[in-house]
């Protein structure tokens, strides 16, 4: 009896190695793929969502805002706050090396040390930094953004403040235009499509205003973009 199941299991075994030759890139693939694009795909100063030359797949469980940075060739990650769970998916599932947090707990349910002790665990460098200083009129947050941007040049890097929009978006908009020379329209166009921008800097809202002059002075703005403040086409 053993001798013959012996016999049937030997029979049975070039299948089984077939199917697990079949089954593994699946299972890799739930994890993260890379896909290989075009290099640009940005057209007539018309920014698309597929700028980026290595995407990877969205697995489950991740941020709402979640999402690789155009043109750093996947190594650049923006993001809302994570939950704790989520950031272990992240950091489990993303070649991320260190992550960079401008905002407090701000009703997320995630404290500053919540974030640092996991990215202790996971061996990630961990940075919070304030992203509302040094500020100067026309520049932007000028000590907030050299902090930044410092760290975003090594890359394998996720950034994330509270919603992912407004201090996250200033920095990686200041980024595309500093090293992958991204002119003023593309940013614009880019950086709200994350945020209410549009409409709140047409109502004149400082705090906003000043994000948007880390890339784009508020002067030159009004002299291209406020006549659709008028006709309210935002």
């Amino acid at each position: 009896m053993y001798s013959y199941s012996n016999k049937i299991i030997k029979s049975y075994l070039p299948l089984i190695f077939s199917l697990l030759l079949i089954i593994n890139p699946v299972i890799n693939n739930l994890k993260y793929t890379r896909l290989v694009e075009p290099p640009n795909k940005r057209e007539n100063n018309n920014y698309t969502q597929d700028t980026s030359k290595y995407r990877y797949s969205r697995i489950d469980g991740l941020p709402k805002r979640f999402d690789t940075v155009p043109e750093t060739s996947g190594t650049i990650f923006r993001s809302n706050q994570p939950t704790k769970n989520q950031l272990r998916i992240i950091l489990d599932n993303y070649p991320i090396k260190t992550i960079i947090r401008m905002n407090t707990e701000e009703g997320t349910g995630v404290t500053i040390e919540d974030e640092k002790k996991i990215s202790a665990n996971c061996g990630i460098d961990f940075y919070w930094i304030n992203a509302h200083l040094g500020y100067s009129k026309g520049r932007g947050y000028l000590k907030s953004i050299d902090s930044v941007q410092k760290i975003l040049k090594k890359g394998n890097v996720l950034i994330h403040c509270a919603a992912g929009s407004d201090r996250t978006g200033y920095q990686i908009a200041k980024y595309l235009q500093d090293n992958k020379g991204w002119n003023k329209k593309e940013l614009w166009k880019y950086t709200t499509s994350y945020n209410s921008w549009k409409k709140y800097i047409c109502e004149g809202r400082r705090g906003y205003i000043k994000y948007m002059e880390a890339f784009y002075g508020y002067d030159e703005w009004k002299s291209v973009h406020f006549s659709s403040c008028r006709n309210k086409s935002y």
